[in-house]
């Protein structure tokens, strides 16, 4: 069997929140790491050694699709397997279960000597509720996880990312990683790293990056491939692990250590021997560590980690208890705790404490306790593993939530949220309202349930298609309530973790209004085609936005075929026309106007009654050729007779009934009137033009006349 300690960079799968196993060639587990413990209800000593499908439960057909998965990435370098499958450890599960399914990742791992495969990588991920929150734990675990694209450029950015190297995710996503990362490796190191990612899909090692502000990072990198259905590369994961202190630390390690050589020589074999292990796991771990008497809970060992991270010197560390580094509220619960020594895995971890650093600064700690013994006494060797950040995130999250849910219950719009088997699993104080029952006879049940019938409508096939493709949509559904009343409402439905949110709006209040419009335009429109005289609507932009029927027969086209259409595009003759200014000037003053205007193409006299409006001017338009054409005949009539009048041999007087003189032309005087004065003035009586002995003969001839 090959150890743990042969495995390189073992600790980067050992921390990871992910359940992970490594197996070896006959398919017996070599190493888990503490997620996989914890997920699966069992300890170290009972997986190690033992051949995973003896562990399993499951039923045989699913044993030979996950045995035939190790032999598939056993026999090609680099090549990844997935699959889906019940999973489930003999001892934890009296019946397999469909909610009890994980997705299975099996990853190729190389000799680095040879190149040949030597042992499987293999993940085991809860579907549903745990992996809902991998993206959670990515963005929030404590060291940098990003991914690229085949060509190295980065698709995912982590927090821990951003905080080691500086550029923010928004800066970093999108670029090269070489522009990024800014690994200082010489050019043929590059190359052969690629060429090894490449052609076995995995990498690791430790590399010296460059920050935003070019100040050194160095990490312990692991690179794996992403491969699509057909084995090609799509892209890259990366893991780095910033060993920037613990590079200081080996430094400072290095003086520590020419400092202990000369006591080293001085020492037995067996205290060589154990300095050599206190060396590789203690001194060298990146979290912080002690070593515990367990008689009386002094520090007897710290590590430079501890050091570093906790502010006290080594020397103030070996003259304190594990009492010294705790807040006075936890005091005595460590005390009533159980020290006593075991070997049982309930033991190894104590759960969640709270220390306190020398500058006073509470933080959160996850404790790690192991038995030991040092220097021929029994003790206690702790680890610390600092989750304040972790535990302050998750306070803010559940914050966060509850503001989300306030959010949603103040809204005005009704909020709802159903589940893959239509069940409300949500609903705010609105869509309760609205919904006609109690949020309790609502909670649990399916929506068919409550709305017996709705399974045919439109808008449960519009909540199916968003159900099936995840794909959000908006539709306007008229809903009939149980009791018989209708309401409208605007619906806008996404796909969300748990099933579908349905965002709901009242709109029966303004499908009422347009209902009473359409009515009402409707009966316009009737209105209008029944007027005989002729009606046309344009818009600010003189587009036709109404054209009755007698408007039509007027320009031989039909209401229909103006529509929507430009006037001057239609008539362009109306261009530089008066009716043009005419029209312009109504909608730029506002005020009605009236005009009779010839149109030549038509042949038409227009009489037109201009209602101007901010949107655009009505127009009433009366053929009144008939009259015009009247008119000019008169005119025309009247030239003729004047032209006769004037230029006749003979004079003439034209008078009314009373002898009042109304004309006269220029050939009176040699008319046969002999007797009439030469100075004829129009508006004086005839009679008075005529010589005195002639008036009464004259007079007699006119009332005759």
């Amino acid at each position: 069997m090959v150890s743990i300690t042969r495995l390189k960079h073992w600790h980067l799968y050992e921390s990871m929140p992910v359940p992970c196993l490594i197996l070896a060639p006959d398919f017996s587990i070599v190493a888990a790491n503490q997620c996989y413990l914890d997920e699966n209800n069992i300890t170290r000593q009972q997986a190690i050694g033992i051949p995973l499908l003896h562990l399993l439960a499951m039923p045989e057909a699913y044993r030979k699709e996950l045995l035939a998965s190790f032999h598939k990435v056993m026999q090609k370098a680099g090549s990844t397997d997935m699959l889906e499958l019940p999973y489930c450890i003999k001892n934890n599960a009296p019946a397999i279960k469909e909610q009890e399914r994980r997705s299975i990742k099996n990853i190729s791992i190389c000799n680095e000597e040879d190149g040949k495969v030597s042992h499987i990588l293999h993940f085991a991920i809860k579907i549903n509720a745990d992996t809902s929150f991998l993206a959670d734990i990515t963005r929030n675990i404590i060291d940098p996880i990003i991914t690229t694209d085949k060509d190295l450029n980065i698709t995912r950015w982590n927090r821990a990312a951003e905080k080691m190297f500086g550029w923010t995710s928004a800066e970093a996503i999108g670029n090269n990683t070489i522009d990024i990362l800014r690994a200082q490796l010489a050019k043929d190191t590059r190359k052969q790293i690629i060429h090894h990612i490449n052609t076995g899909g995995y990498w690791h090692g430790e590399v010296t990056y460059l920050d935003k502000w070019d100040a050194e990072k160095f990490a312990l990198c692991t690179v794996s491939v992403f491969r699509d259905g057909g084995g090609h590369i799509t892209g890259n994961l990366i893991l780095i692990k910033d060993i920037t202190k613990r590079k200081e630390a080996e430094t400072q390690l290095a003086l520590l250590n020419r400092e202990l050589e000369t006591r080293v020589q001085e020492r037995t074999a067996a205290i060589i021997e154990s300095e050599a292990k206190y060396q590789r796991l203690f001194e060298n771990n990146p979290l912080p560590m002690w070593v515990m008497n367990q008689a009386d809970f002094r520090i007897i060992a710290v590590n430079e980690m501890a050091i570093a991270h906790y502010g006290y010197s080594r020397e103030e560390f070996l003259n304190m208890t594990l009492l010294d580094i705790r807040p006075d509220d936890e005091k005595e619960i460590f005390l009533q705790a159980d020290h006593s020594p075991s070997t049982a895995y309930e033991n190894d971890n104590r759960g969640l404490w709270k220390h306190r650093k020398k500058n006073g600064e509470i933080i959160f700690v996850e404790v790690s306790v192991h038995n030991t013994s040092f220097e021929n006494a029994a003790a206690k060797m702790i680890l610390a593993h600092d989750v304040t950040h972790k535990i302050k995130a998750e306070e803010e999250l559940a914050r966060s939530q509850m503001r989300y849910k306030t959010t949603l219950n103040s809204m005005l719009e009704g909020v709802q949220i159903l589940d893959f088997n239509w069940k409300y699993v949500y609903l705010n104080d609105t869509i309760v309202q609205t919904s006609k029952y109690k949020r309790e006879q609502l909670i649990g049940s399916t929506i068919m349930e409550k709305y017996p019938g709705i399974e045919t409508t439109k808008v449960f096939a519009t909540m199916q298609r968003v159900m099936t493709n995840r794909m959000p949509e908006q539709v306007e559904n008229e809903f009939v309530f149980p009791d018989g009343s209708v309401s409208h409402f605007q619906l806008s439905i996404q796909p969300v973790p748990e099933g579908i949110f349905v965002l709901s709006i009242d709109i029966t209040d303004r499908k009422n209004a347009e209902k009473e419009i359409e009515e009402s335009h409707a009966s316009r429109q009737i209105m209008m085609q029944r007027v005989s005289d002729s009606f046309i609507a344009l818009d600010k932009n003189w587009n036709y936005t109404y054209v009755n029927k007698a408007a039509g027969e007027m320009v031989k086209r039909t209401p229909e075929d103006l529509q929507g259409k430009n006037m001057f595009a239609e008539f362009p003759e109306l261009v530089g026309h008066n009716l043009e200014n005419i029209f312009k000037t109504a909608l730029v003053t506002q005020q009605q106007m009236h005009a009779e205007e010839y149109y030549a193409p038509l042949d038409l006299w227009l009489e037109s009654n201009i209602y101007p409006s901010p949107e655009g001017i009505s127009v009433f338009l009366i053929d009144i050729s008939k009259r015009k054409k009247a008119e000019l005949e008169r005119l025309q009539t009247e030239e003729n007779l004047k032209a006769i009048f004037n230029n006749t041999a003979e004079g003439f007087i034209l008078t009314d009934i009373d002898g009042i003189v109304k004309l006269f032309n220029h050939k009176v005087v040699n008319s046969f009137l002999r007797g009439v004065s030469d100075e004829i003035r129009t508006g004086e009586s005839i009679f008075n033009l005529v010589e005195p002995e002639r008036g009464l003969f004259f007079k007699d001839i006119f009332n005759k006349v």
